[in-house]
């Protein structure tokens, strides 16, 4: 109920990840209204990010026994060029506590004025260049090397954490005379004895965004097909890695399989844990199985395991949690580091029943008689995000499953 009057024409943003919200998109509308609902059985507060299609100086009040005015900021969309439809400006607003499988109402006024300089807009958009820089939001202060690389967390006096962040991939197996098992749709295997080999970052390229309710280090790539946005919020205990990877390069006829690399200091001894089908988490161990004698064949790909919502390691002084979007394949390959499988395009069919190569474009051919099944355009880009999660020793389960139903269930917007 809105002043005494129901509320018509309701939309939900399905699209939000896509930076596209419909109803803001014709610009219009000088007073629309937002519906938050939060889905879990506790309170939570997040910061929201509404797409909007105008710079415009908007006041967002947050409806209680009367109207009052909540923090909000205006970004650029970066995405923007990047889609037709996605809207040109973000805004950024503080839910404040929502309650329980409840409601929140917003009013969000567009007063006319265009901002320009606006503190609003931006406190920072900085251009960093090949230098050693550190962001401080709330809590959590994130450090990065001169190379553009994460190199540190500190959370208040009493954690300073080393923890980089590596963007990579293993080399697709074609299959050949002496082994025709071919990495495809459902095997995973690199060629033999070569290693993950990293994509480096472009610290000429990093921009930092700093506002008061979040900061963001904006990386790119020496591949064009591969960027993330570091974020930090206001009052918030972790950071996200967001990611945007594809259409890879399989212009030299290799596949890829995608994954990125967290590395620490925790010595975890082979051991690392997995959640199991988002419910109680599943104790692994590197090369090795509980019930019978492994003798390994694949050192990177027997060691992978379904990932659905969250993987952590951790030893008596830290643990490092990771929490995903969606389900993905997981591994601690090495003492200290947690890998997951992001994205792939192979070349080969595996011979397990699709008999075709993972090789997903923007369109096929039909299938014979009507044509060859040919790929066409592009391929897929995907995006996703990463929740890193640190904290003391031997609490990595309390921590991470704090996190899980937040990611899993987002809040609503109407």
């Amino acid at each position: 109920d809105v002043d005494g009057h129901g509320l018509t024409n309701v939309t939900y943003c399905q699209l939000r990840n896509e930076s596209i919200c419909e109803i803001q998109n014709d610009g219009n509308s000088n007073v629309f209204y937002v519906v938050l609902y939060n889905g879990l059985a506790h309170m939570r507060n997040e910061i929201v990010a509404l797409p909007v299609s105008s710079n415009k100086n908007y006041i967002v009040e947050r409806g209680e026994e009367s109207w009052k005015n909540v923090e909000s900021v205006l970004l650029p969309n970066i995405q923007h060029s990047q889609s037709n439809r996605s809207t040109p400006f973000i805004l950024l607003f503080d839910s404040g506590p929502m309650k329980p499988i409840g409601l929140t109402l917003f009013r969000i006024s567009n007063i006319g004025t265009t901002l320009i300089n606006d503190a609003r807009v931006l406190n920072s958009n900085e251009k960093i260049g090949k230098k050693s820089f550190s962001l401080k939001q709330g809590n959590v202060e994130v450090h990065l090397d001169d190379s553009g690389n994460l190199d540190r967390i500190s959370k208040g006096d009493k954690l300073d954490f080393s923890v980089s962040y590596e963007f990579g991939y293993y080399k697709s197996f074609p299959g050949d005379a002496s082994d025709t098992q071919a990495s495809g749709a459902y095997i995973f295997r690199n060629i033999p004895g070569e290693d993950f080999i990293k994509i480096l970052p472009d610290p000429s390229k990093t921009i930092v965004r700093q506002t008061p309710l979040q900061t963001e280090v904006h990386i790119k790539f020496e591949v064009p097909w591969v960027n993330q946005v570091i974020k930090v919020y206001k009052d918030k205990n972790y950071v996200d890695i967001d990611f945007t990877v594809g259409p890879i390069d399989v212009s030299n006829g290799i596949g890829k399989e995608v994954v990125t690399r967290f590395v620490s200091s925790i010595e975890n001894d082979g051991v690392f844990f997995t959640d199991s089908n988002g419910r109680e988490f599943l104790k692994r161990k590197r090369s090795q199985r509980n019930t019978w004698t492994l003798e390994e064949f694949e050192p990177i790909a027997g060691n992978y395991y379904p990932v659905n919502a969250a993987i952590y390691i951790e030893d008596t002084k830290a643990f490092m949690g990771i929490l995903t979007d969606r389900s993905q394949g997981g591994a601690s390959l090495k003492d200290g580091s947690v890998e997951l499988m992001v994205h792939r395009r192979t070349l080969h069919d595996d011979a397990r029943g699709v008999d075709e190569a993972m090789n997903e474009t923007d369109y096929i051919a039909p299938y014979p008689p009507f044509g060859d099944a040919s790929r066409k355009g592009n391929g897929l880009i995907i995006t996703g995000t990463h929740r890193l999660v640190l904290g003391f020793g031997n609490d990595g389960f309390g921590q991470v499953r704090e996190q899980m139903d937040e990611m899993f269930m987002p809040i609503h917007l109407f």
